[in-house]
């Protein structure tokens, strides 16, 4: 296992890397991999695929993933194996090139009333509002295994209005930070630079405004203060007939920092946008559909946090032979889809009877869960103190 990123923020540790297919929305691992921390998680994606295929058998899957799945290659071998995908696209090469024009066109299209309102429905409420985008279908080519695959995808661009929120929010404090910073450049006072040079001056402002992000967003007004000193040629005191140079010193000061509204307006609606790309068909997927579904990937998240933490505790692993490494992954693993299968069962029968769990939450015995997760069952389970009895032995199992 050699050394890689961690997200742990342990880089003096030899890392390993676990990737994992897991059904949606149950999150129920199907396929899993382990690989040492240096490896890139691009290459990773098609072989995971391949494993879930030969537990899934046919085809029509729909492969949902981050935008490390949205590899051309990667895609190009979904399409050929008669599959479906649904992945942002990352912001770098063509695609960071063409997102700005894309964005134009949704504003356009919003501006005409054309852009379609995504929102999320809600049990016994109105819908809420989430988002709103737009899609376009065009033409993908790429070579596999010396094969030239030809498809067409949806490109669906799509503005999140959590996402827009947090951003701006975020493009408020980097604004603020920015104000103060700037305003402190004209302060006089011991140990404070005087500005000699206006152009120096509005270097700097532009310095502050690149490092917050927000250029094109302040005003600064800049004013040149004008002092004059008297300077005689000789020392000592001057009489009546010694005529004084007078030396006329300029600085340069911050009188005021505001903030461009209009252009503020416009920096913000271009802000919580984001491309995917998917190649099913509009009677399969719709686009709410697609913004729908990738949501429901969040919830991949919580099994890798029980495996890293309790009850399961990956980390740290106390061996050092790769083989080791690997089994005791493996087993954790097996562990990890024991509690899994054990939150979908109970979740499940609940759903069918209607009922509801009491005493799943701490503090709050009355309280009733009828979605509950396999690590609180776990722990009130281990909390009754319950003795088994069998074969004339007696096991006592207290709460921890």
């Amino acid at each position: 296992m050699q050394r890689g990123h961690s997200k742990d923020h342990r880089p003096d540790l030899p890392q390993l890397k676990i990737m994992a297919a897991v059904t949606q929305p149950l999150a129920f691992p199907v396929a899993t991999d382990i690989v040492s921390g240096d490896q890139a998680d691009d290459g990773l994606y098609w072989s995971t695929i391949v494993k879930v295929k030969k537990t899934v058998e046919g085809t029509g899957l729909l492969f949902v993933g981050d935008c490390k799945m949205a590899a051309l290659e990667t895609r190009a071998r979904i399409a050929n194996a008669e599959d479906f995908y649904l992945t942002p696209l990352p912001n770098t090469g063509g695609t960071a090139k063409q997102i700005g024009s894309w964005i134009d066109t949704a504003l356009q299209m919003e501006a005409e009333g054309n852009l379609r309102i995504i929102a999320k429905p809600q049990e016994g409420q109105a819908a809420q509002v989430i988002g709103k985008g737009y899609e376009f279908t065009r033409s993908q080519s790429s070579e596999v295994d010396g094969k030239t695959i030809d498809w067409k995808e949806r490109v669906q661009v799509v503005q999140s209005e959590a996402q827009m929120n947090s951003q701006k929010a975020k493009l408020d404090k980097e604004l603020q930070q920015a104000e103060e910073k700037i305003g402190r450049l004209g302060l006089s006072g011991k140990g404070r630079k005087v500005w000699r040079d206006e152009k120096e001056l509005r270097e700097a402002v532009a310095a502050i405004e690149k490092e917050h992000g927000v250029e094109g967003l302040l005003c600064v007004e800049i004013i040149e203060q004008q002092q004059e000193t008297k300077k005689y040629g000789k020392p000592g005191r001057p009489n009546d007939e010694t005529v004084a140079e007078v030396v006329i010193e300029k600085r340069y000061a911050v009188k005021a920092v505001s903030r461009v509204e209009g252009e503020m307006d416009r920096r913000v609606k271009r802000l919580g946008w984001r491309a995917f790309v998917t190649n099913t068909v509009k009677e399969k997927l719709t686009l709410e559909g697609s913004v729908l579904t990738y949501r429901e990937g969040g919830g991949l998240e919580r099994p890798f946090h029980e495996l890293k933490g309790a009850p399961l505790g990956i980390r740290p692993l106390f061996v050092r032979r790769d083989e080791q490494i690997v089994g005791l992954t493996r087993l954790l693993l097996i562990a990890l889809r024991v509690l899994t299968l054990v939150e979908i069962v109970v979740r499940s029968r609940l759903a069918e009877t209607g009922e509801k769990l009491s005493g799943m939450h701490e503090g709050q015995k009355d309280k009733k869960e009828g979605k509950p997760t396999a690590k609180r069952m776990l722990r009130a389970i281990a909390g009754l103190e319950m003795t088994l009895r069998g074969h004339g032995n007696t096991t006592s199992l207290f709460g921890s």
